[in-house]
């Protein structure tokens, strides 16, 4: 009797042993249990690949329904936690995976075999979940050799952070190419950072998004269509439906707003205001200030994109130039968006392909080499409302769908989300990055 008892305890204590170690019983083998079932249907569907990638041994064997599966051996753990500390040995707590949950350490086997954006120098955010939904998002801060990638990875280098080596050293492009397996891309919201596209002599595996034109290695996706897919979404819809177009609240004559005081914007202030009272917020407040020129600060609140299209609201005309006085083609930022949404009319200089993303019936192209026609036109709406009001009530977009597709569908409920598919298809992701795991 008591030898009974010996035997059931030692078995007792042998399960328990198994069940710390993540492995249960099934059918008649082990089965090292995740709490991921996607890490489960990987090791199902490509187990040599990733066992042998990761040290692990395994067996086949029969299962209850005739079928034949790869298992992890439980002989194979310490071989596991071993290799887990080996994996992504420069990982430390302030580098993140999707929903801003740190990863560990201990927790790193859990993206083998999993396809990976690594985000270097760019948030985590919702816009890498929709164009890469199949991939896991790693925010990091510092990019090492030792990272176990694999030509399934790809880097997102953001151009205007801090992507860095070993040390503070910021990573080049070059190094990039003979360091990082997969593929590579190079994001900048401003209009500089890609000129080896422009030239055409890209390295291999790098990929621009931003304002280079459409290449075999490049889309080019303006600043504009990312903000109203991330900080702006909220004011997608009245931009895209021209019934939900907003209207100004008709009580002063124009905003400016700007804290960069480019020499060009501040001269374009300072002749507005011979117009009629001109009110600034920000650091900038136009050049030239005389008693002749009228200009005085908002006695409403600047600050962040919403605080300024509340305050744009009170103004029928918004003063939104770009920064760049030598402009490049696509460099589109939020500026116009911003008075548009606010409902007054946009006063803008920049990117003279705005003319095909905007009708050019529903803002004035403040022409800084001509300034006269825009001043003259603007001269003339602020004493003739009917006019003005007709200008007001014209549709935003140049041509409706047709427009959202081409420029905005980063995602499959913006038009089409055929600019998504774009990117996508430049980067191979749905031919030779087919589903190995």
């Amino acid at each position: 009797m008591n030898g009974t008892r010996t035997y059931f305890l030692i078995l007792a204590l042998i399960a328990f042993r198994f069940l710390s170690l993540g492995v249960q019983f099934s059918d008649v083998d082990f089965v090292w249990r995740r709490e991921t079932t996607t890490y489960n249907n990987a090791i199902a569907t490509n187990p040599t690949t990733i066992h042998e990638e990761h040290g692990i041994q395994e067996k086949t064997t029969a299962k209850s329904d005739g079928t034949i599966g790869p298992h992890v051996m439980a002989s194979s753990m310490k071989t596991v936690a071993d290799n887990t500390e080996n994996i992504f040995t420069e990982l430390n707590d302030t580098e993140k995976i999707n929903n801003n949950s740190t990863i560990s350490k201990k927790e790193d086997l859990l993206l083998a075999g999993r396809r990976r954006v690594f985000l270097c120098g760019c948030p985590v955010d919702d816009r890498m979940q929709t164009v890469f939904p199949e991939f896991d998002q790693v925010e990091i801060k510092n990019f090492r050799k030792k990272y176990k990638t694999t030509s399934n990875d790809i880097l997102f280098y953001g151009m205007y952070g801090k992507c860095h080596g070993g040390g503070k050293k910021r990573l080049g492009i070059d190094w990039m190419a003979q360091n990082f397996p997969g593929k590579v891309i190079y994001f900048n919201w401003e209009a500089h950072g890609g000129d080896l596209w422009d030239q055409g002599t890209p390295p291999p595996r790098a990929y621009h998004l931003g304002y280079v034109r459409n290449t075999n290695q490049s889309v080019q996706v303006t600043c504009l269509a990312q903000v109203l897919l991330g900080k702006l979404s909220t004011v997608r819809e009245q931009l895209f439906v021209r019934e939900r177009k907003p209207k100004n609240l008709n009580e002063s004559f124009l905003i400016y707003t700007a804290s960069n005081c480019v020499p060009f914007r501040e001269e374009a202030a300072a002749q507005l205001s011979a117009i009629n009272t001109i009110h600034y917020g920000g650091r900038c407040k136009g050049s030239n200030a005389t008693d002749a020129l009228e200009q005085k600060a908002t006695p409403y609140q600047a600050g962040s994109w919403v605080d300024n299209i509340e305050l744009y609201r009170h103004y029928r005309f918004c003063l939104v130039m770009e920064n760049e006085f030598h402009w490049r083609a696509g460099y589109i930022t939020e500026k116009i968006a911003l008075a548009f949404a606010a409902g007054c009319v946009p006063l803008y200089f920049g990117w003279e392909g705005i003319f095909e993303i905007f009708n050019p019936r529903s803002f004035i192209f403040y022409d800084i080499h001509n300034p006269k026609p825009a001043f003259e036109k603007v001269a003339y709406l602020e004493a003739n409302q009917s006019a003005y009001h007709e200008m007001l009530a014209e549709p935003i977009l140049k041509d409706g769908n047709h427009t959202i597709n081409r420029w905005f569908s980063l995602s499959d409920d913006v038009g089409d989300g055929s600019l998504k598919k774009k990117i996508r298809k430049t980067l191979m992701l749905d031919s030779s990055f087919e589903s190995r795991i």
